[in-house]
């Protein structure tokens, strides 16, 4: 039986540098607010509707994928 891979959603903020890992959308916005980001919660769905979607603007990198 294959094991069932986990999604991420890897946030890269391109000023800082910074790299942050998240297990849903949702959770990002528990940490950061939709001006840290430079998008809304329910755009930044839509943007990452299936695995390998990237989402770019001067702020941040966000990309879902899943785990190996």
């Amino acid at each position: 039986m294959e094991k069932q891979k986990r999604k991420i959603v890897h946030v890269h903020f391109i000023a800082g540098r910074k790299n942050r890992y998240f297990g849903s959308v949702s959770a990002i916005y528990r940490q950061y607010t939709a001006e840290d980001l430079g998008i809304g919660e329910e755009s930044l769905r839509h943007y990452l509707s299936y695995d390998g979607c990237v989402y770019l603007n001067s702020k941040v990198m966000i990309i879902r994928d899943r785990l190996q």
